[in-house]
């Protein structure tokens, strides 16, 4: 599920009658100096029609405002020189609002939906610390830090079994070996085994009773090294919600929480974040298409509020008249298809220093 800035843009455009004019090819070569675009097409048009519209390089993905327009060539000057020299058969848009303006406003759209519509966030990377490290060095570790990505603490915590143990091969080896395990051939297939000592972790792609294979990376070295632990999800067993864990420094830029967790499960975090701002024409989102469009209408009204500020004041009152209407198309469209609640956090907060939970 994801959408693109240039799915988004189209679907703003349609919105704010703002859509390129049609499929636009350049007829000739612009001036060297790089400020002008030729296409005889446009000639159809009055001098003055085109002074201040917004052209769009698809190509090159630059944006330039126009400063004048001479309809019996059909050459278009542009206040500011573009990087290269347009050469013929080049295709652009024409628009009435500019691209910048659209980026920022569908982008402060995504911000301010949260959290109707969020990015779905999940993290596996994080696994019991009771007892931590190998024997004769073990400690327990109780405080978590949650990784970014989450708004906030997750929604939901979950506890898996699993498998660990040492690799008791070479040093250097591509794949584990563990010696003293008895895994069922192809059973951890798809799964994804931590190399706890390095950081470094791969998705299985078939084991027998005591090796695994796979392609390590993330980790500072990316192999198998004699004594390094591990752990992998047994999926014999049914993963188990946490309910006993006390959220730390809620306020704090980084988030921990306090739990009991044995040094062999594994532990899923299932949460939001911000869905991801746009950045090119080919960046992608965390929305259907349907929710593209409720939340283009957000961003109609981010776009009509801007030109408001633009403009003397009988236009003025038109922008802000039609950034009220989208915004109220958005409020009442963007809740029945806003994204499901996600089952909130079980809190301890009767846990203190010294307490069992």
């Amino acid at each position: 599920m994801s959408v693109t800035y240039a799915t988004m843009r189209a679907r703003l455009d349609a919105i704010i009658e703002d859509p390129d004019l049609m499929a636009l090819t350049t007829s000739a070569t612009g001036n060297t100096d790089k400020t002008t675009l030729i296409d005889a097409s446009l000639g159809r048009f009055t001098d003055s029609y085109l002074n201040d519209m917004r052209v769009w390089l698809i190509t090159a993905t630059e944006e330039r405002t126009i400063k004048s327009f001479m309809h019996t060539s059909g050459t278009v000057e542009f206040y500011e020189a573009v990087t290269a020299q347009i050469a013929s058969a080049a295709t652009y848009k024409l628009w009435k609002y500019s691209n910048a303006i659209k980026l920022a406003q569908i982008n402060l759209a995504l911000i301010d939906s949260y959290p109707r519509f969020y990015n779905p966030v999940k993290d596996e990377t994080l696994f019991g610390q009771n007892s931590y490290q190998v024997p004769d060095e073990e400690y327990n570790r109780f405080i978590y830090a949650i990784p970014s990505g989450f708004e906030g603490y997750p929604d939901e915590i979950w506890i898996k079994q699993a498998y660990i143990g040492q690799h008791t091969g070479s040093d250097g080896a591509a794949a584990l070996t563990d010696a003293n395990a008895n895994w069922q051939v192809s059973e951890l297939v798809g799964l994804t085994v931590y190399n706890k000592t390095d950081g470094s972790s791969i998705t299985i792609t078939a084991n027998t009773a005591t090796t695994i294979t796979g392609t390590l990376n993330g980790g500072t070295d990316d192999d198998w090294d004699e004594d390094d632990e591990y752990i992998v999800q047994d999926p014999a067993y049914k993963p188990v919600r946490l309910t006993e864990y006390t959220i730390m420094d809620p306020a704090a830029s980084t988030k921990r929480f306090y739990a009991d967790i044995g040094e062999d499960k594994l532990i899923s975090l299932i949460g939001k974040g911000r869905l991801t701002e746009f950045t090119t024409e080919t960046s992608t989102t965390e929305l259907s298409n349907s929710q593209a469009s409720i939340l283009c209408k957000r961003a109609a009204a981010n776009v009509y509020r801007v030109m408001a500020s633009k403009v003397d004041t009988k236009q003025r009152d038109k922008f802000v008249m039609l950034a009220l209407e989208m915004e109220a198309l958005y409020e009442g469209n963007s809740r029945d298809i806003a994204m499901p609640s996600l089952g909130r956090p079980v809190l301890d907060y009767s846990w203190t220093e010294g307490e069992e939970t």
